[in-house]
C-alpha cells in the first residue's frame, strides 16, 4: 500500500505524486494508494497483457480478496493462474474484450485453490477463457472450502 502521509488536506498533488500512484496501479505493484485519509484507488488494473501481471495483481489483493478489472484485450498465460482468496472478483469490460487465453501445459488454466483455507465469493465476469483443450476452470479443496 501506497501511503503519503506528508500530505494534509488542502495540500497539491504534484504531478510526479499521481505518476507514482498510476504507475504502481497500472502495474499491479499496489493494490491501495491512499492520501491519508482518502483511498483513491482500490482495484487492479493489469496492464502488459502476461500471465505473470495478472499472477501478481491476484497475489497482491489483501487477505480479504479485491477487484481485478481487465482491460480490453487478451492476457496469454503458459502457467495456471491461481486464485487463493475469497471474495476476488475478476471482471472483465466485456467478454468480447477481455480474454484469458492459456498455453500452458499444465491441465488447467485457472485454479480455485481452497486447500487449507476457505475460499468463497470469487467471481469470473463479462471476460472469456480460451483453455485450448484443457482445464478452463478447476475448484481444489474440499466442501466448505470451496
Amino acid at each position: 500500500m501506497t501511503l503519503v502521509a506528508s500530505k494534509n488536506p488542502g495540500d497539491l498533488i504534484t504531478s510526479a505524486d499521481a505518476n507514482l500512484w498510476t504507475n504502481k496501479i497500472q502495474n499491479a505493484t499496489d493494490q491501495d494508494v491512499n492520501l491519508l485519509p482518502y483511498t483513491i484507488a482500490s482495484a487492479i488494473y493489469p496492464t502488459g497483457f502476461t500471465g505473470t501481471r495478472f499472477q501478481n495483481a491476484l497475489n497482491v489483493l489483501p487477505s480479504t480478496g479485491g477487484l481485478i478489472v481487465l482491460r480490453p484485450g487478451t492476457i496469454t498465460t503458459a502457467t495456471t493462474i491461481r486464485i487463493t482468496k475469497p471474495a476476488t472478483t475478476i471482471v472483465g469490460l466485456s467478454m468480447n474484450l477481455s480474454a484469458i487465453t492459456y498455453t500452458g501445459t499444465a491441465a488447467t488454466a485457472i485454479m480455485l485453490d481452497g486447500v487449507g483455507r476457505y475460499l468463497s465469493g470469487v467471481e469470473l465476469r463479462n471476460l472469456s477463457l480460451n483453455a485450448n483443450g484443457k482445464i478452463g476452470i478447476h475448484l481444489k479443496g474440499s466442501s466448505p472450502n470451496v
